[in-house]
């Protein structure tokens, strides 16, 4: 939007130059009230333009503001441009390089180890536990409000007794876990099944992720020589501009021919920018499919 409104004010100075000169001549004589006003029209015909899209900026600046937790009477301004310097990406390259890192290939492994994890709790409810503990009940033998408790290990075999103990070991195996259709084993069955699909999201994923790195980068591609051909459409509309207005200074030109040659040469101002925007817009995209800066 910055980059519009300087084009912008760029037409509107121009236009405001043709006026003052259509004045100039109609007051010589040189040219009609007809064509006077025209410049006029096309002058003012501007100004509404300009502040429209001047509003559409403020707006898409106080939600920016928004976004990133800033209060609306701070200043901001800009110091990154829409150009992007051009690469050459080699998509296999970037697959096996970076198609690991993708943040939703990520979720889907962790979702993925979840459910194993899952099935291998269900399983081992199907397994036997085993519980294995010993008790102790050991007694002062002396009077404990006279004698010290402990001391060394001669004192504590004299003065302190073992009266009863026991080691036990323990087994313990559900029943239901030996019928077929149990819980336990429906719990297993249902995990499988969500492996499995699970997979195949991860497969079918993977393959999105390649597909979409491979038609950023012909994107970006396409937008490299589309930016090297409105290069050269700049330059050529600059030129047939810059007759017209000549041609139009020298009276052998008419307004609208020379407020033409100035539409063709803002579009393809416009059209440049646009396809700066997307080659741009191209990389931030491609640097979130494989999760790494480019």
């Amino acid at each position: 939007m910055e980059k519009n409104i300087e084009i912008m004010k760029e037409s509107i100075a121009n236009a405001e130059k043709r006026y003052n000169k259509a004045v100039i001549n109609y007051n010589n004589g040189l040219i009609s009230e007809y064509d006077k006003l025209s410049a006029q029209v096309a002058y003012e015909n501007l100004k509404p333009q300009f502040i429209e899209i001047q509003n559409t900026y403020d707006k898409l600046l106080l939600n920016f503001k928004n976004i990133i937790g800033l209060k609306r009477d701070v200043e901001v301004n800009f110091e990154a441009d829409i150009e992007s310097e051009k690469r050459e990406f080699d998509s296999e390259d970037l697959i096996t390089k970076y198609i690991n890192d993708s943040l939703e290939l990520k979720a889907l492994n962790q979702y993925l180890r979840n459910i194993r994890n899952s099935r291998n709790m269900a399983i081992s409810a199907l397994t036997p536990s085993f519980t294995i503990g010993y008790t102790m009940d050991p007694y002062f033998q002396e009077d404990p409000l006279e004698e010290d408790w402990f001391g060394d290990k001669e004192y504590m075999d004299d003065n302190w007794k073992q009266r009863a103990g026991m080691f036990y070991l323990t087994m313990s195996l559900p029943l239901s876990t030996l019928i077929p259709f149990s819980k336990e084993h429906m719990n297993i069955i249902r995990s499988e099944f969500a492996i499995a699909e699970a997979k195949n999201n991860l497969e079918k994923s993977k393959q999105d992720i390649e597909v979409n790195i491979e038609s950023i980068i012909m994107g970006l591609e396409k937008s490299v020589k589309s930016i090297e051909v409105l290069r050269l459409n700049i330059a050529l509309a600059e030129r047939a501009y810059k007759k017209a207005e000549e041609a139009y200074t020298a009276g052998t030109k008419e307004l609208l021919e020379v407020q033409n040659s100035e539409l063709e040469l803002k579009k393809a101002k416009l059209n440049l920018l646009q396809e700066e925007y997307n080659y741009t817009v191209g990389i931030l995209d491609l640097e979130y499919a494989v999760n790494n800066k480019l």
